[in-house]
C-alpha cells in the first residue's frame, strides 16, 4: 500500500491502494471480515485520515486498484469504509478496457450508509451501469406519496447535485385515479398512443353519407349533448368500422374525435404487445385509466382484428390475457353507464372478429368504396391545388372509368396523373427539370389520368366485396343504398 498526504493535483488528500486483493479468494467473492490484508489497511486508514479541519471530507480519495479483474465485481470495500465513518460518499475509478480497446468510464455516485446493505444484497448478479440505475431508483421510491424529498435531501445533500433527481406529476397526470400507474407506462401511452386533436370536418370525408348519419346520431351528437342522451337513449359503447382497405375508416375515426371535442387514442397491436409477460394487460388498464381522466374520449383501434381475434386453444397465453383485458374495460365489470369513452375499431377483416367482440360493438358500420358522386369529389379535392383543364365533364367520366377504385386507390392515380407532365419535362431534350420554373410545367389534362390509369389499378377485387357485403347483411347495423 502507497500512502500519501496529498494528491498529485493537489486537490486534497488522499490514501492509494495498489494491488488490494486479499490471499485467499473464491470464485467472484471477497471475504473483508477475515482477511487480515484488508483488516490492517483498515486500520491503517483510520489512523491517517486526521485531516486538519479546513479540508472536506468529500475532497478526500481513497482510490483502490487491483489486476484481479475476475474479482472487482464483487468487491466490497466501499462497505467497509462506509460501516466505519471514514467518509460521506464513496465510489470507483476505474481504468479497465473493453474487448476492443476501449475504456470503461464508471460514473462515481453517491453511496449513502442506509442505502448500501440493501443495494448490495439486491444487485448481486448486476453490473455496474444498471447498480447506478437501480440506485436512483431505490431513491425514487424512498418518497412519500406527495412527492416531497426535503427530508432526504436534508439526509443526503448529494442529491442536490444531480443525483437522484425526483420530479412530481402535474396537470392530469397527478388524478388520484392514476397513483399507482407507474410512470414509464403514463409516458408511453401519451408518447405513442394519444394523439394530437386535428380538426376535421365532415365535409373533408368525400362519400359514404349513410355511414356519416349513423356516427353523428350515435357518437357525436350524445358527446355534445349528454344531458338529453342518457338512460334508453345512451350511445352504444362501441362502434365497429368494417369494409374494404383504403376508404377512409381511419379519416371517419379522426374526425370523429374532431367533432365531438375528444381525446384521441390511436392504439396500434404494437403499441400494447410486450416480450414481458403482464406488461400488455397493464398498458390496456393503463390506458382506459387515462382515457376515464380525460373524457370525453375516442379510443380508436385500428387493425383491431389483430387484436381481438377469435380465441382458440392454440394461442398464447399472453394474448388470451390481453383479449380478456380488452373484453373487460369494452364492456364490463371495469365499465360505468356515466363514462363518455367510445371504442371505435376499424378493420377489413370482421370474419376474424371473436363473438364477445362483436356483441360488445353495439353498432357495426360497413364502409364501402366510394360512389361515382364521391369519387368526383376526390378528384375535385385533391387536385384543388394543382394547375388542370379538367372540365366538369372530363371529372365525370374518369369517375365512371374508375369503378371499383377505393380511396386510397384514387389518390394513387391523382398523383400518378400529376406526374405525367414532370415526366415530359424530364424526357424533354430542350428542357432541363433542374432550371425551368414551376409556373412553365403544363396543366394536367384528362389524358394523363388515361396514362396514369394504365399503372395504376384497383386494389380491391368483386369476390373481397361480396365477403364484406354478405357480412354486412348478417351482422352490419345497415345495408347501404
Amino acid at each position: 500500500m502507497n500512502r500519501k498526504r496529498a494528491n498529485s493535483d493537489g486537490d486534497g488528500p488522499s490514501t492509494d491502494l495498489d494491488q488490494m486483493k486479499p490471499e485467499t479468494t473464491k470464485e467472484g467473492r471477497f471475504n473483508f471480515t477475515q482477511d487480515p490484508k484488508v483488516l490492517e489497511v483498515q486500520r491503517q486508514l483510520l489512523d491517517n485520515m486526521n485531516n486538519p479541519p479546513s479540508i472536506n471530507q468529500d475532497d478526500v480519495k481513497h482510490p483502490c486498484s487491483t489486476n484481479s479483474n475476475k474479482n472487482v465485481g464483487s468487491i466490497k470495500y466501499y462497505r467497509l469504509i462506509k460501516r466505519n465513518g471514514v467518509c460521506s460518499r464513496s465510489g470507483f475509478d476505474t481504468d479497465f478496457k473493453s474487448a476492443s480497446g476501449r475504456p470503461v468510464v464508471k460514473k462515481v455516485m453517491p453511496v449513502f450508509p442506509d442505502n448500501v446493505n440493501t443495494i448490495n444484497d439486491k444487485t448481486q448478479r448486476y453490473l455496474g451501469g444498471r447498480k447506478v440505475v437501480l440506485t436512483n431508483e431505490m431513491l425514487v421510491h424512498k418518497m412519500d406519496t406527495n412527492g416531497n424529498v426535503n427530508e432526504l435531501q436534508n439526509r443526503h445533500p448529494a442529491m442536490n447535485s444531480g443525483c437522484g433527481v425526483v420530479s412530481k406529476r402535474e396537470g392530469w397526470k397527478a388524478d388520484e385515479s392514476l397513483k399507482n400507474l407507474d410512470d414509464n407506462i403514463i409516458n408511453i401511452i401519451e408518447a405513442e398512443i394519444m394523439s394530437t386533436r386535428t380538426d376535421i370536418q365532415w365535409a373533408d370525408v368525400s362519400g359514404l353519407e349513410s355511414a356519416k348519419k349513423a356516427l353523428k346520431e350515435v357518437i357525436v351528437l350524445p358527446f355534445l349533448r349528454p344531458d338529453i342522451f342518457k338512460g334508453i337513449r345512451a350511445p352504444p359503447k362501441g362502434v365497429l368500422l368494417f369494409g374494404p382497405p383504403g376508404t377512409g375508416k381511419t379519416m371517419i375515426g379522426r374526425c370523429v374525435a374532431s367533432q365531438c371535442k375528444a381525446t384521441f387514442f390511436n392504439i396500434a397491436a404494437s403499441s400494447i404487445t410486450s416480450k414481458w409477460v403482464g406488461e400488455g394487460e397493464k398498458l390496456v388498464r393503463a390506458l382506459f385509466a387515462i382515457a376515464r381522466v380525460l373524457q370525453p374520449s375516442v379510443v380508436f383501434i385500428d387493425e383491431i382484428d389483430s387484436l381481438l381475434t377469435s380465441r382458440n386453444e392454440s394461442e398464447h397465453e399472453s394474448s388470451r390475457r390481453i383479449k380478456t383485458e380488452f373484453l373487460i374495460h369494452l364492456d364490463g365489470v371495469a365499465t360505468s353507464s356515466d363514462e363518455r369513452i367510445l371504442i371505435l375499431g376499424a378493420t377489413n377483416r370482421p370474419q376474424e372478429l371473436d363473438s364477445a367482440v362483436k356483441r360488445r360493438f353495439a353498432k357495426r358500420l360497413y364502409i364501402g368504396l366510394p360512389c361515382d358522386t364521391a369519387r368526383v369529389q376526390m378528384i375535385q379535392s385533391l387536385l384543388s391545388d394543382q394547375k388542370h383543364d379538367l372540365s366538369d365533364d372530363d371529372i365525370q367520366s374518369i369517375a365512371k372509368l374508375t369503378n371499383g377504385y377505393s380511396g386510397a386507390d384514387m389518390k394513387q392515380l391523382c398523383c400518378e396523373a400529376a406526374m405525367v407532365p414532370v415526366r415530359n419535362i424530364v424526357d424533354s431534350s430542350s428542357l432541363d427539370i433542374a432550371s425551368i420554373s414551376a409556373d412553365d410545367i403544363r396543366s394536367i389534362s384528362f389524358s394523363d389520368f388515361e396514362t396514369a390509369m394504365r399503372f395504376v389499378r384497383p386494389t380491391v377485387v368483386e369476390k373481397d366485396l361480396e365477403g364484406y357485403q354478405t357480412w354486412n347483411k348478417q351482422y352490419g347495423s345497415f345495408v347501404p343504398d
